[in-house]
């Protein structure tokens, strides 16, 4: 396993990290990295449908976006059943 030298943090930035933690909330993503124009292709829709589609989907909190990347929030995986908690199975 490599190790990787963290860089000491000002109390500021553990002030700001703790609060992030705090209130934060745990959540699970499914990450596509794929650009839109594959996507679309792969759809059979524009990449024009593809955005509107997207940006109606962003906009409800199903999904985010950024360069390169799509999450399927917490939210999103909710609406199609999928379930985010953790499953504890006791095998006898």
């Amino acid at each position: 396993m490599k190790r990787v030298a963290l860089e000491p943090l000002t109390k500021r930035a553990v002030q700001l990290l703790k609060t992030l933690y705090l209130k934060g909330k745990s959540t699970t993503n499914y990450t596509l990295r794929i650009k839109q124009d594959e996507l679309s292709a792969q759809l059979g829709i524009s990449r024009q449908a593809l955005n509107v589609h997207l940006r109606k989907l962003k906009n409800a909190g199903y999904i985010r976006t950024g360069r390169g990347f799509i999450d399927v929030t917490e939210k999103g995986l909710n609406a199609l059943g999928v379930s985010t908690a953790p499953a504890f199975i006791l095998l006898t």
